[in-house]
């Protein structure tokens, strides 16, 4: 292998050094909403969050600041997905309702300003562990905003349960099936 370029100025980086949001109920700030299409085609809405108050305050703002000096395409590190179709107007409203009780002076704005209403309204959100397949292929956990609640829930609500993954289902054609092979 050759050295690559910029090797010897490259800052040293490690791996399990950064700054990791314990699960747990925070306010937010949404910084930036979205309509979006689903992978199933459905109408949604993508929420940008980062954390708005106490020792975590700007944690995502921080932690994009140093993807893009490494990326220049770097992504926003927190979404919060909510459906926003016809199957879901119930939960749209539930969660506009969270909204507005958390902002008094938010309304509404249907239509062209919708989105950008939402943006630097505060919401509390629920941040849980989940378990993911790494590109090693090993299980790694990582912390994300599981379900948004009214501001003044924060401070009453528990870390809740770590998400963990499914045990994968033996078709009968893993290493027991071949057990009696004399290799």
């Amino acid at each position: 292998m050759m050295k690559p370029n910029g090797y010897d100025e490259a800052k040293e980086e490690r791996f399990g050094t950064f700054k990791r949001l314990p699960a747990g109920a925070y306010t937010c700030r949404i910084v930036k909403a979205e309509a979006v299409v689903s992978a199933s085609k459905r109408e949604m809405l993508r929420i940008a969050l980062d954390i708005a108050d106490g020792e975590y305050a700007g944690f995502f703002m921080e932690q994009y600041k140093e993807k893009q000096k490494r990326d220049t395409e770097a992504k926003w590190p927190c979404f919060y997905y909510q459906m926003a179709d016809e199957m879901a107007a119930g939960k749209l409203k539930g969660f506009l309702a969270i909204v507005a009780e958390s902002n008094p002076r938010f309304t509404v704005q249907w239509g062209d300003g919708f989105e950008e209403s939402l943006r630097g309204q505060i919401i509390g959100g629920v941040f849980r562990e989940e378990e993911y397949i790494g590109t090693d292929n090993k299980v790694h956990t990582s912390v994300k905003c599981a379900w948004v609640i009214p501001t003044s829930e924060v401070e009453t609500t528990a870390a809740p349960e770590p998400k963990k993954l499914e045990a994968p289902v033996n078709s009968g054609f893993g290493a027991a099936a071949y057990d009696d092979i004399p290799f």
